[in-house]
């Protein structure tokens, strides 16, 4: 699998539990090639997050709104996942305790130092601020990344080996003078790189994106039909919880289907509902908005996915063209 590919099937595991974006919201990541495993767990984070924002922890959305000063509050996914919500910007940290380059991507870097990083890292950390609003000004989007920088480095400032700055297609060995750069202020322009301010990633308003919702909720009695006939497995769909300005869209297992509803247990821990990942929860069909399931080996559905893997597809290949 390519290297955005993962990055992005990363991304969908904190994508699945966040608030729904709205026009006018976007996204930016730095993803961390690491030289050790790393898997930070909710104290390292919280950690991190203090020292980073000399920010206080507290334990609910509502003490957030109430405590005067810098606050946040960690929700935990799965091992090395963790949704962070501040007043001011939410951040999520996502963990492949594995390699994602490989040697032929080593091969395809004209710098060495860039190739050694790839070929020696265990570990990568997507380290993302989420639903950022949409930046009026360069120095806006400059804010985003220096919170980022912050971020990375309070979480592995020894252990980065390279950082790959993913809207500008851009890697980075983090040598000492890095990591230094990475504390303070103006990160992309001390690390040489643009990121338009303009560029963002909208989910409400895409009508390609749109389009693959409505068709999935259209043709959902094939999903249906093969559930009941037991014609595959890992049956999954894609939900909308909740209400007001507390929705979510999030991804299920599929246990029960019937005229109505649809029951399974949540694949991720909701950022906003009070539920855990696996508790059982129902809603009606007319609330699907996509579904996969596995058929002899290969993926049925997820329309959704697919246009946003031929999107990275595509971003790579005019990246790969503009630097020839």
């Amino acid at each position: 699998m390519r290297p955005l590919a993962v990055i992005l099937l990363l991304s969908s595991v904190l994508a699945a539990s966040e608030p729904e974006e709205k026009p006018g919201e976007a996204s930016h990541q730095l993803v961390l090639l690491l030289s050790e495993v790393q898997v930070p767990t909710e104290k390292d984070v919280a950690a991190a997050v203090s020292s980073a924002f000399k920010a206080t922890r507290v334990v609910d959305h509502d003490k957030l709104r109430e405590t005067k000063g810098p606050a946040f509050v960690l929700v935990p996914i799965q091992p090395g996942t963790i949704l962070i919500a501040m007043k001011s910007r939410d951040f999520s940290i996502a963990t492949l305790p594995a390699p994602l380059f490989n040697e032929g991507d080593a091969k395809q870097q004209e710098n060495e130092a860039v190739a050694a990083a790839m070929r020696k890292h265990k570990c990568v950390i997507v380290v993302r601020a989420n639903h950022a609003d949409k930046a009026k000004s360069q120095a806006e989007l400059n804010a985003a990344y220096d919170d980022l920088g912050k971020l990375s480095v309070a979480l592995g400032a020894k252990n980065i080996l390279a950082v790959y700055v993913y809207e500008a297609h851009s890697f980075h060995v983090a040598d000492e003078a890095i990591r230094k750069k990475f504390g303070g202020k103006g990160l992309l322009q001390q690390l040489g790189t643009n990121v338009p301010f303009n560029r963002m990633d909208v989910l409400v308003g895409d009508f390609e994106l749109e389009a693959a919702m409505k068709e999935a909720r259209r043709t959902l009695p094939e999903f249906v039909a093969a559930f009941h006939a037991k014609k595959g497995e890992l049956f999954q769909v894609k939900v909308m919880l909740g209400g007001g300005e507390r929705v979510e869209h999030i991804w299920m297992n599929v246990t029960k289907i019937d005229d109505k509803t649809i029951e399974g247990k949540l694949d991720n821990k909701p950022f906003y509902l009070n539920k855990m990942q696996g508790d059982v929860v129902s809603a009606p069909l007319s609330k699907v908005s996509d579904w996969l399931f596995v058929r002899d080996g290969d993926f049925v559905g997820g329309r959704t996915v697919r246009i946003l893997l031929e999107r990275q597809k595509k971003e790579r290949e005019q990246s790969e063209k503009k630097d020839k």
